[in-house]
């Protein structure tokens, strides 16, 4: 079977990108199974009700919803799998010896209107794992995610990690003065930090640690200064430990020191992520190429007390990008004229694949995209 590269400047032509992405999501699905993660699949709809407590960023405004015509009830169309991994479980897997490793694929929709710059339509394959212990779960996800870079060939990306717990543990020191220094920390907005000092009475050290905290952005070194920073409080200095045991596990089994950024001030899904979360972005576009993290309180609202982590892959950026081997359209035979369709079908009887081009001046075209081992009817 010849092996064709497609690449972000050769990339275009419909049936080449379904083959592309056909290509990625199967690489990445090969490596899902290496790593004994099991397919699922899962219904493009769920209820409303289901949905609204469970989903994260859930609102009528980025959801796409209609009523069942027979039940009355609103419908939305899947703006998430993890929510609907977790209810699979939590209804028909607690008898599974743990960990359960499940992963699954398919398309996700939201309000294109509200979800600006984003397709309404997006391709995903992710997996989740419940029952691991936490820096067991975490590791394996994260190498699982950096095998699947690899296999598709994406080097140019990184990975972007915050720490959910860590952050939680920081709005708790503040106390009421939390909601003020959110967006402060969110936007990195260091010129409003003076005057919210000011107004808040803080201990120094906590002091010292808001006022570093949205600098704090890169490798190894600012997690030392985190560290140091943080000494004061035994919960954020536990959590700076276990920060530095995951990239220490990461980097001895084969992921490189310069993949991985650390963030603590990264506040996106501060409500739903209770301890690591990541996005892979590629370095060069900046495309979101897949995100994650642990949200072990998600299963607890289905009353199992399992731990949970998960990832998605964002398909519909890593199509363009990657320099995934596919394979090309070597075929059998071709078949050329209308006075040879029995010869063509007689052939396809035989289990061969066979085109059939009506029209001899077809041929030269045909053959630019398509090769095959045999040709018949073109003299």
């Amino acid at each position: 079977m010849s092996k064709t590269v497609f690449t972000a400047t050769n990339f275009g032509f419909a049936p080449e990108r379904t083959a592309r992405r056909n290509a990625v999501e199967s690489a990445v699905a090969g490596i899902f199974e290496r790593y004994c993660y099991n397919e699922v699949s899962l219904p493009v709809y769920e209820y409303y009700d289901v949905l609204k407590t469970i989903t994260r960023n859930f609102s009528d405004d980025n959801i796409i919803s209609f009523n069942d015509r027979t039940s009355g009830k609103l419908l939305v169309l899947r703006p998430d799998f993890t929510p609907q991994v977790c209810r699979m479980v939590a209804g028909y897997h607690t008898d599974f010896p743990l960990p359960i490793r499940v992963y699954y694929r398919g398309a996700v929709f939201r309000n294109v209107n509200i979800d600006r710059g984003y397709r309404a339509e997006q391709y995903h394959i992710g997996c989740e794992l419940y029952g691991a212990p936490e820096l067991d779960g975490d590791t394996e996800l994260l190498l699982c995610l950096n095998a699947c870079m690899n296999k598709v060939k994406l080097k140019n990306f990184r990975v972007a990690l915050g720490d959910g717990a860590y952050l939680s543990r920081v709005f708790e020191l503040l106390g009421e003065n939390a909601d003020s220094y959110a967006p402060i920390l969110a936007g990195k907005q260091m010129h409003l930090l003076k005057d919210y000092l000011k107004e808040c009475r803080l201990e120094p050290e906590l002091k010292d640690l808001i006022t570093r905290l949205p600098l704090l952005f890169g490798g190894i070194n600012e997690l030392s200064a985190l560290e140091t920073l943080s000494g004061f409080d035994p919960i954020l200095k536990k959590r700076c430990a276990y920060i530095r045991e995951l990239f220490t596990r990461l980097t001895g089994m084969g992921m490189e020191e310069s993949k991985l950024v650390f963030d603590p001030g990264e506040m996106s899904g501060l409500d739903y992520y209770t301890g690591v979360r990541f996005e892979a972005l590629h370095t060069e576009t900046g495309a979101l190429l897949a995100g994650g993290g642990r949200y072990d309180s998600l299963m607890h609202k289905f009353r199992i007390e399992y731990t949970a982590c998960g990832m998605a892959f964002y398909l519909s950026e890593i199509e363009s990008l990657a320099e995934t081997e596919i394979d090309g359209a070597l075929i059998d035979w071709i078949v050329v004229g209308s006075e040879n369709l029995a010869k063509a079908e007689e052939l396809r009887g035989k289990g061969f694949t066979v085109a059939h081009l009506f029209d001899k001046n077809e041929l030269q075209n045909f053959t630019t995209n398509v090769k095959a081992k045999n040709i018949f009817g073109d003299r």
